[in-house]
């Protein structure tokens, strides 16, 4: 504990009534690996007490990365594999919305670190642009489960937002192309009524769309470790094709398995229902 109280600093303080939190420069002097360590705490405190910091630059703790594929689809319908993803993806072009929804699932404490994030974004697949937005779980202390909101845009790291979200929550995320490289990205925590929305500027290849069911990266791009998360039920997924809503069934979105590196399935997702517009993703042993 000598560590922590010597090189982490985490300073609350009151800011147009917003709590804000940051990491002591003092983190870096210490070797790669601790320094990692000490970001993943600070991520599972402030998702735990609540205390975010949505501030560009100030969070640097987990990534949601573009997707990492071991072999391609046969076929449109046919399920790739994937070492970060699981879910549906629907390729092709001027792809400028996507919708979805999900239930938050219930994670067990855990001493050890482990996580899992839901969200639904633009690119990803076939280009390294990525808008995306959704939800994460943390684990790390005994008894003990965090979960926060968050946006992310590529190559930048994700950013909690000021939204609270708890397991059992229902959460629908819109995210929206505008004129250029304008963007709105919403957050919707249905069980609470509270919205996050927020416009931003960003270069896109408007080249697919996802439901996504993954396993983050660190700071470092490492994988980090899956919690347990049983099963997540994504429902209203849409996605805007030439302007065009399309259900991700009809938009011909594809299957993607997450596996191991030793190719140990990890998660996979189910059959599309509801006429294509709702799956789960289910957490395999």
């Amino acid at each position: 504990m000598l560590i922590y109280k010597e090189y982490l600093e985490l300073l609350f303080f009151k800011r147009f009534g917003q709590f804000n939190f940051y990491l002591s420069l003092a983190a870096y002097k210490l070797q790669k690996g601790v320094e990692m360590q000490l970001k993943l705490m600070i991520m599972l405190a402030a998702a735990v007490l609540g205390v975010f910091g949505p501030e560009p630059g100030q969070f640097k703790a987990v990534e949601h990365a573009a997707l990492k594929k071991i072999f391609e689809p046969a076929g449109s319908l046919a399920a790739g594999t994937s070492l970060n993803w699981s879910g549906y993806v629907a390729s092709g072009q001027d792809l400028g919305a996507v919708t979805g929804t999900w239930k938050i699932p219930a994670v067990r404490g855990n001493k050890n670190f482990k996580t899992d994030a839901a969200w639904v974004g633009i690119g990803g697949v076939s280009h390294a642009d990525l808008i995306q937005a959704g939800t994460e779980a943390v684990t790390g202390v005994p008894g003990k489960v965090g979960y926060l909101a968050w946006i992310e845009l590529l190559p930048d790291y994700a950013q909690p937002v000021p939204l609270a979200v708890h397991k059992g929550d229902s959460v629908t995320v819109n995210i929206r192309h505008g004129a250029g490289a304008a963007w709105q990205i919403v957050l919707r925590n249905n069980s609470t009524g509270q919205e996050f929305s927020k416009q931003v500027s960003y270069q896109s290849s408007l080249s697919s769309a996802e439901w996504i069911e993954e396993m983050p990266s660190g700071a470092d791009a490492n994988l980090l470790p899956l919690d347990n998360f049983g099963a997540v039920n994504f429902s209203g997924c849409y996605v805007w094709k030439n302007g065009v809503k399309l259900s991700a069934g009809a938009a011909g979105s594809r299957p993607v398995v997450l596996v191991s590196q030793q190719h140990k399935i990890l998660a996979e997702p189910l059959g599309l229902k509801s006429r294509g517009t709702a799956f789960a993703v289910k957490r395999l042993r």
